[in-house]
């Protein structure tokens, strides 16, 4: 009866759906029903707003409920005892106060030890509400929509919380949950999409259904070492979309299904042990779910489990898996598995790949190890074992370099390169022990010095090091091979000594920084697009640069006066700047280029200083769009200009040269 009474209150409240007259006479008939049937029923009293109803008249109990129209204040303060016909009556449950716009804050008595059921509901303007430490429960829906409660404290004497209490709180930011409570109840937390972080007390041994989905601002969850959860409902993280990992205790025996659905900033997860079922879409659409265990009791993972894990590759499914479900990993690029079940595999993955021995990041066909199936390791460097005859295609997709001198063709197998090379020291790679023909430079630094004992810059020693920027070669060196410099795409000047002889085709391709490059006459053999792709030097009308006695700066620099004969017609197909006659000075904090050799002015650009020498000139500098940006009439001998890093033009007399100040 009391039930009806609260159901025609509410639909008293919701104009737009029951005409008021009806109400107001259900709630009589009601009543007066009560009144007649339930003697103790008899004894309530409306008090500033509040209606007092007599529970037990023996234990003089009350329970407080609020009717919006009569509440006078905003400020709820519930006082602890009560006079009614004479008696004193203590209150010890909140009854029904929901859909009260006017409640801003509520204190509540330490004689009450419960909050009924739908308490607060819809009180859309609630911001505060203080619980005592006497409140042993918390009904279901008791503070269901709360717009504007921001945070809460649940007191230590709590052992029960309804269903879907505060859910839609979608301010609520902060919130304990205390280590009284067994069970966090279905829905509990859903739609609190403000809620930025929670900690699983070690009490709780089960989350029901949906109990955080929806939060999505939801980061961080975090379960006490001594937890003692047994298990967790379906759907209780689904879109939580700000939760990028997850440790599940080991205590926890089941998970339900669609737990992480759509949690899209999920990047791992760590599954106990002690499951064996992967339900139903658990993992459905975390596109960026990166990393997950598969524990080796389960046996079986249900349909869509992984669908739409995008970045879930290659992954593993160990052995001890069964049965495996209807796209289960669709949207998955590559699945390695060597069990049994193959029904309908591979089950929405691209591929499939049998593997069954692991070591050392390598899953081999076998314990031959002479098939490797997939790489699970590092993507910078790999070095496979050189007894490998099989390599699979794709297997170092994502891989920048691969370290291999074995048999397996259709090279690099998805990496960026192949090195072919028996000895490493350091960061680079020889053909071999005698280290005098570099195959592969292996190291992170920007800045590279080619050791000295090096003679051949070999095959694609330094093909798609877009890292590096500055390279120093030996004068040891005497030929570059080809593709050796292949996409260095962060290169962007290269001084070639006059030990070397020889350049291999596109040794420089697709260099597209290198704005400037010297070849000395040494250089005798030249192989056909060396600088095919190289934009920086492609010549432009508001190029800068040294070209018979005019300023450019993006140039090949050649010291030859033509082209010699050994040179390949098309060793420069794009029509890169060449400038003829030049000479080149570097030092370790400057580089000169000029095409002018009989002056002997010294030019130096050093650490914040051009230094000029043999001069009695007037002397110009300007920046790199010919502004002048100082002069010195009439230097004599020597100058010192101090000037902060960058590349000028400085004017000698007729002795024009380009100057990078670092």
């Amino acid at each position: 009866m009391y039930v009806l009474l609260k159901f025609a209150l509410i639909m008293k409240n919701r104009k737009d759906t029951i005409n008021n007259t009806i109400c107001y006479r259900l709630i009589s008939c009601l009543m007066l029903f009560m009144l007649l049937t339930n003697p103790s029923m008899a004894k309530s009293a409306l008090i500033d707003g509040l209606t007092y109803t007599v529970m037990d008249s023996v234990k003089q109990t009350v329970c407080v409920t609020a009717n919006c129209h009569y509440v006078t204040e905003k400020n709820i303060i519930i006082p602890e005892k009560i006079q009614l016909d004479g008696i004193e009556y203590t209150v010890t449950t909140v009854g029904y106060f929901g859909q009260c716009d006017k409640i801003v804050s509520v204190v509540i008595p330490p004689s009450v030890d419960s909050i009924g059921n739908t308490a607060f509901l819809y009180c859309q303007n609630l911001k505060s509400i203080e619980i005592p430490s006497s409140v042993t429960s918390i009904g279901a829906e008791a503070f269901h929509s709360c717009y504007k409660l921001t945070s809460i404290e649940i007191p230590s004497s709590v052992t029960s919380i309804g269903n879907a209490a505060f859910m839609f709180c979608i301010n609520l930011t902060t919130v304990n949950i205390p280590d009284s409570l067994k069970e966090i109840s279905s829905s509990l937390f859903r739609h609190c999409a403000n809620l930025r972080s929670v900690t699983i007390p070690s009490s709780v041994t089960s989350i029901g259904d949906f109990a955080f989905s929806q939060c999505s601002r939801l980061a961080s969850v975090d379960f006490l070492s001594s937890s003692s959860l047994i298990s967790i409902g379906k759907s209780v993280f689904v879109e939580c979309d700000s939760l990028a990992s997850l440790n599940i205790p080991n205590s926890v025996k089941s998970i339900g299904a669609t737990t992480f659905q759509s949690c899209t900033s999920l990047t791992s997860v760590v599954l106990p042990d002690s499951i064996d079922v992967i339900p139903t879409r658990l993992f459905h659409s975390c596109e960026n779910l990166q990393s997950v265990n598969i524990p080796k009791n389960v046996s079986q993972i249900e349909n869509e489990a992984f669908q739409r894990c995008h970045k879930l590759s290659p992954f593993v499914i160990p052995e001890s898996v069964e049965n495996i479900g209807l796209y289960s990993f669709s949207g998955v690029d590559t699945i390695i598995y060597g069990g049994s079940y193959y029904t309908g595999s591979p089950w929405g993955a691209r591929h499939l790949i049998r593997g069954s021995y692991f070591e050392d990041n390598f899953w081999y066909g076998d314990e031959t190890k002479k098939r490797i199936a997939a790489y699970v390791g590092p993507k910078s460097v790999v070095i496979v074992p050189d007894d490998v005859e099989i390599i699979g295609e794709k297997v170092f997709k994502g891989t920048h370099t691969v370290i291999y001198n074995g048999k397996s063709s259709n090279s690099p197998w998805g990496a960026k390169r192949h090195i072919v090379g028996t000895v490493i020291d350091g960061d680079f790679v020889y053909e071999d022990e005698t280290k005098e023909t570099l195959v592969g430079y292996i190291g992170t630094d920007s800045s590279v010095i080619i050791p000295d004992n090096v003679k051949n810059i070999g095959y694609g020693s330094f093909s798609t090091c877009d890292w590096v920027k500055t390279v120093s070669i030996p004068s040891s060196v005497k030929s570059i091979d080809y593709h050796a410099f292949w996409y260095c795409s962060g290169l962007s000047f290269i001084d070639i000594p006059d030990s070397v002889i020889s350049i291999g085709s596109e040794a420089f391709g697709y260099c597209t920084n290198l704005s400037k490059v010297y070849i000395p006459a040494s250089v005798t053999d030249m192989g056909y697009d060396v600088f095919v792709g190289c934009t920086s030097m492609v010549e432009h009308q508001d190029s800068v640069g040294l070209r018979d006695g005019q300023i450019f700066e993006n140039a090949i620099y050649c010291q030859a006066e033509e082209q010699p004969s050994g040179w390949d017609r098309d060793w420069n197909p794009d029509s890169c700047k060449v400038v003829w006659n030049s000479t080149c000075f570097v030092t370790n904090n400057e580089i000169l280029l000029s095409s002018n050799q009989s002056s002997k002015v010294i030019i130096l650009g050093l650490k914040n200083t051009i230094v000029i020498e043999n001069v009695s000139e007037d002397v110009f500098v300007f920046d790199m769009n010919g502004q002048l940006i100082m002069s010195y009439p009439n230097v004599q001998q020597q100058i010192r200009i101090p000037i902060k890093s960058g590349t000028y033009i400085v004017k000698v007399g007729d002795v024009k040269r380009i100057v990078i100040v670092t």
